[in-house]
């Protein structure tokens, strides 16, 4: 069986300045959780959950439960920095396009690639999904749960 044969056609795609709200947005409306990065029908990169999670820092608030007032406040002050962090964190989310997130360097497929070696390639590479191209075009995208579905046939 080739990609060809268990590709989703319809993609959906976003371009380099695509804002991460909409990214967000789209992928939810979806139900998905990668989209390419398209100029015209040059695939240019790969937006995922994962991409956009490593926006987000992780803040570690402590043990905040000391006995002395000053203490008390001190916590309170240094809590107070992180949340104006944690703020700065989510509006630099909101800032953020395609472009400044995306994976450039991308695992490819052809539509006569044998979906065995594209399964491989996920697992070698650690990926969800693998763009296919041909003639220098997206032409499809295989998923896990396409693999996974040719599986069952």
């Amino acid at each position: 069986m080739k990609a060809r044969e268990i590709m989703t056609k319809d993609i959906i795609t976003i371009e380099p300045d695509t804002n991460i709200p909409e990214i967000v947005k789209k992928m939810s409306e979806n139900g998905i959780s990668g989209l390419p990065v398209v100029e015209g029908d040059k695939i240019v990169g790969m937006v995922t959950e994962s991409d956009i999670m490593k926006l987000l820092e992780f803040h570690d608030f402590g043990n905040y439960m000391l006995p002395i007032p000053f203490d008390v406040i001190e916590a309170i002050m240094e809590m107070r920095s992180e949340i104006d962090e944690i703020k700065q964190d989510f509006d630099n989310l909101k800032s953020a396009e395609a472009k400044d997130i995306m994976t450039k360097k991308l695992v490819t497929a052809s539509p006569e690639d044998h979906v065995t070696k594209v399964s491989q390639d996920m697992m070698e590479k650690k990926i969800n999904r693998i763009p296919v191209i041909e003639n220098n075009k997206l032409v499809g995208i295989v998923a896990r749960s396409d693999v996974l579905k040719a599986l069952s046939r």
